[in-house]
């Protein structure tokens, strides 16, 4: 991989990976890494939703609301999960074993990496892109990848 060549970093809040487009007659994706990262809290549902909930106000008023905890333990994961990348990303900065960057990401998500990378490697970010393409079907993301950074 040259220098040129930059990774782009997909995620949301539950996955992330780190790939490189090949572009050519027929564009592909590689995997810099040969895993994707996933928040297996969130996976599990292992987080405690008993403060989740609905309610009202007292009797005689006419104020009616939800009830918002005041630590949504869903964001909070999605939040040690977009620090634990961004750790990740800077440590491979320092390293110079990363390539420029261009980060891909819902847009809470990309806000949460962007805060946690450390100074270098936030130097490293050619661009940013507020999207969700997890999700997007493998056969579909090299094509939309170079719809995106052209």
């Amino acid at each position: 991989m040259t220098p040129a060549e930059p990774w782009i970093v997909i995620a949301d809040g539950q996955r992330a990976r780190i790939v490189r487009l090949i572009r050519g007659a027929r564009p592909a994706i590689e995997d810099v890494l040969p895993f994707d990262w996933v928040n297996a809290d969130l996976l599990a549902q292992h987080l405690d939703s008993g403060a989740l909930g609905s309610g009202q106000a007292s009797a005689g008023s006419s104020i009616r609301h939800g009830v918002e905890p005041r630590n949504d333990p869903r964001r909070q994961s999605k939040q040690a999960f977009a620090t634990r990348l961004a750790d990740y990303l800077s440590a491979r900065v320092a390293d110079h074993a990363a390539a420029p960057m261009v980060l891909i990401a819902a847009p809470a998500t990309l806000g949460d990496i962007r805060a946690a990378l450390s100074d270098t490697a936030r130097a490293q970010v050619v661009r940013e892109i507020d999207k969700d393409l997890t999700k997007e079907p493998e056969e579909q993301l090299a094509a939309h990848l170079i719809d995106l950074l052209d």
